[in-house]
């Protein structure tokens, strides 16, 4: 957790720091939407729209980090 913390606050990522950021957060997001699906229909409508609200900006933030990612390796490939 402390690694993911660090390399949150830094302004330039590695491609590896990138690709563990999106995979992490990807991970989390997944977790969340298939826990959404299998006990939606058990679940209080606020906690719903909590688990809802969290997962869907981690997957974009999974989504940025991963393309991030992606133009990083593109970068150094060309370099």
């Amino acid at each position: 957790m402390a690694e993911i913390w660090s390399i949150a606050r830094r302004e330039r990522l590695l491609y590896t720091e990138s690709v563990a950021a999106g995979l992490l957060d990807g991970g989390y997001a997944l977790c969340s939407l298939v826990v959404f699906s299998a006990l939606g229909g058990r679940m209080t409508a606020e906690l719903e729209l909590a688990v809802g609200a969290l997962a869907a900006p981690v997957a974009v933030f999974a989504a940025l980090e991963l393309g991030g990612a992606l133009r990083l390796r593109a970068g150094s490939a060309v370099a």
